[in-house]
């Protein structure tokens, strides 16, 4: 299918791009990376009037620091970027972990950390791990600069909490001097390419308290704040009782790819690796 004639603008600043947002309104479709807006466009799944390229501003939106206690990653850093990265896998190195499970090597190096955040796919891979670190996203507009928890950003599918003027420029996790340990794990039906069926991300913080989070179960990835409690206040509870809690307040979907009873299942088996393989259960 053949898209319908849109216009391309190439902002060579950042402040050019604010403004052409602010100017088209919800007419305009930005495009960093490519991997998740290209083939939409090529499938007749959106229809912008206008594309705005934002490559010129790679050297903006690439930076990888960390500035007092807060680990800041560039929207447009490539998940090949993040897997190498000496900063990341330093301070969250599950990070990196979840971005070398993403795609093929040609998609890691063309997809983006904040196209993944903005395709808000339920079973995007770097999702869960993002909402295990308390990760938050400055989001810039030509009027103002605001912070929120991608928690909150996160709607549903395809959908995030973004004004048509605004854009991500930045998300930042709160990261302490030593590693922060973490393990993510997913379960799809083969080893490459692979979309979720289901996936699990558990953190440790600094204290030892366990973070979990699920992708592929519902509309939009979640925090498991009931199991973390448990897990939290009980350091020696049995496999069986978190299964138990897993399953009373997990909510999975079924569709196509899996039922809700078995994504259910899969929910409580990744957690249960990921839990082994941090040697806390």
């Amino acid at each position: 299918m053949l898209p319908s004639a849109f216009e391309i603008k190439n902002p060579k600043t950042l402040s050019d791009a604010l403004e052409i947002l602010q100017d088209g309104k919800d007419q305009i479709q930005i495009l960093a990376g490519g991997t998740d807006v290209l083939p939409r466009l090529k499938n007749g799944f959106i229809h912008p009037k206008m594309i705005m390229d934002l490559t010129m501003l790679k050297s903006e939106l690439s930076q990888i620091n960390v500035e007092n206690g807060i680990l800041k990653i560039g929207a447009f850093v490539t998940h090949t970027q993040i897997c190498q990265s000496t900063v990341v896998n330093n301070t969250v190195p599950v990070l990196a972990q979840a971005c070398q499970t993403i795609g093929c090597r040609q998609i890691r190096n063309r997809g983006t950390i904040g196209g993944n955040i903005v395709n808000a796919s339920p079973a995007g891979d770097t999702l869960p791990v993002l909402l295990a670190l308390d990760a938050v996203v400055q989001i810039i507009s030509r009027a103002k600069t605001r912070e929120l928890p991608l928690d909150d950003l996160l709607l549903g599918p395809g959908k995030v909490s973004l004004g048509s003027d605004e854009m991500i420029s930045e998300i930042r996790i709160p990261v302490k001097s030593s590693i922060m340990k973490g393990m993510f794990k997913k379960l799809g039906t083969r080893n490459a390419l692979n979309i979720a069926i289901a996936s699990a991300a558990v953190v440790l913080d600094s204290c030892g308290n366990k973070r979990i989070a699920y992708g592929a179960l519902a509309p939009r990835p979640i925090r498991a704040r009931e199991v973390e409690e448990a897990l939290n206040q009980n350091q020696n509870l049995l496999w069986e009782d978190v299964k138990t809690i897993i399953f009373r307040t997990v909510h999975p979907i079924s569709d196509v790819r899996a039922s809700a009873d078995y994504r259910k299942e899969m929910a409580a088996n990744l957690t249960y690796m990921c839990l082994a393989d941090l040697g806390v259960l």
